[in-house]
C-alpha cells in the first residue's frame, strides 16, 4: 500500500445512451483506469443525474481483471497449487462522483 496508495480514473469520452430508463445507465464513460502505475482504457456504464439545485452525481459499478493491472498476488491464472492462498482475479469496483458547481 505504501508504494501505490491511490488509483485513478481519467474520463476521456462520454457517450449518452438515448432512451435510458429510470434506474438504468444514462451513458457510457470511456477513460483510463490507473492502478499500480499501470493505465488501461476501459468503458463503463454510468448512471448520472442532478443532486440538489446545482450539483451532479454519477455512479458506476463494474468488474475488472486485476491481473491486467499487474496485481498478480495469488492469481490462479498465473500460479499453480495455491490452495487456500488463491485470490480471485476479478475485482468489483464502485465509483461515486459528485460534481459541485462553483
Amino acid at each position: 500500500m505504501d508504494r501505490f496508495p491511490t488509483a485513478g480514473f481519467e474520463l476521456t469520452k462520454w457517450q449518452p445512451l438515448h432512451k435510458a430508463g429510470r434506474g438504468t445507465p444514462k451513458g457510457v464513460a470511456a477513460g483510463l483506469l490507473t492502478i499500480k502505475n499501470t493505465s488501461r482504457r476501459i468503458h463503463l456504464p454510468v448512471d448520472i443525474g442532478p443532486e440538489g439545485n446545482e450539483n451532479l452525481k454519477a455512479h458506476a459499478a463494474f468488474d475488472i481483471d486485476r491481473t491486467l493491472w499487474i496485481a498478480n498476488y495469488g492469481s490462479g491464472k498465473l500460479y499453480e497449487r495455491l490452495g487456500m492462498h488463491l485470490v480471485y482475479d476479478h475485482v468489483s469496483i464502485e465509483l461515486f462522483i459528485t460534481a459541485i458547481r462553483q
